[in-house]
């Protein structure tokens, strides 16, 4: 996902040397989703818009 956005909306992102822990993050959203683990799943996403939330709402 951030190689789509790098290559096509490269202003909406911030690099802040976090990328491996936002993909760490997007790949337990996919693993938990795979599992089929509802509430996994909507806690990990919560917890990753959380924590981007704040870079971007400068």
């Amino acid at each position: 996902m951030l190689a789509w956005l790098k290559e096509y909306h490269t202003e909406m992102l911030i690099w802040t040397g976090k990328e491996k822990f936002t993909h760490a993050e997007h790949d337990e959203i996919v693993d938990r989703l795979e599992a089929n683990d509802i509430d996994g799943s909507e806690m990990a996403l919560l917890k990753h818009l959380e924590r981007s939330r704040a870079l971007y709402a400068k």
